[in-house]
């Protein structure tokens, strides 16, 4: 069977995989590094969803052009957005970003020179990183205390509580949830931790 890789976990040496289609077809691939407009679909904590000339697609909070806290509080659904397509997902999303990669290649300290003092974004970014990180050390095959969230397009997402009592992380459930709803408490197990969009992927215990 064909398949490819959806996410690595490092610590535990495993790999998740997808029997979906492997390889992006010509049309697909030439979506990478598109600029278009997406209106906003769904505003969730951890990003938006917006609605593509190509597909739909997911923004992350660390991809947008200033950090948000609270992206409700700046975006609504039908909002029109310029944003380039980086990369593409599970579920036949795209991931999107809103800086541009001149942007990116500024914040790139060169060697020997003095570097800038971090801003309230690039604060809250490390901030995020580093709570995602203390999951890093945590058996897959410990049991974390979660509570319901929110339903969104890619699964349910979770508040999960860390066992030594540090500051909670969101996570996206894997596998079924039809029985679970809003303020529901459960018992998780941790597949893999994902720092750079923020979130951990967890299944039911």
């Amino acid at each position: 069977v064909q398949v490819r890789v959806v996410s690595v976990d490092q610590q535990h040496n495993r790999l998740f995989l997808s029997a979906r289609q492997a390889t992006a077809d010509a049309d697909s691939a030439a979506k990478l590094g598109m600029w278009l407009q997406g209106r906003v679909e769904d505003v969730h904590s951890y990003g938006l969803t917006l609605r593509t000339p190509v597909g739909r697609g997911l923004l992350y909070v660390t991809e947008l052009d200033e950090y948000v806290e609270d992206p409700s509080s700046k975006f609504a659904p039908g909002d029109l957005l310029r944003v380039g397509v980086m990369d593409h997902m599970e579920e036949d999303l795209l991931a999107l970003s809103m800086k541009t990669p001149e942007e990116v290649e500024s914040k790139e300290t060169p060697l020997f020179e003095e570097e800038p003092l971090p801003n309230a974004q690039d604060l809250q970014i490390r901030a995020m990183r580093q709570r995602l990180k203390d999951y890093l050390g945590i058996s897959p095959q410990q049991p974390l205390t979660a509570q319901v969230q929110a339903e969104t397009p890619f699964g349910l997402l979770l508040n999960v509580a860390h066992p030594d009592g540090k500051e909670p992380s969101q996570g996206l459930l894997v596998g079924p949830t039809e029985d679970l709803r809003t303020g529901q408490q459960l018992q998780v197990l941790l597949l893999s931790v994902d720092t750079h969009r923020g979130v951990l992927m967890v299944s039911r215990s």
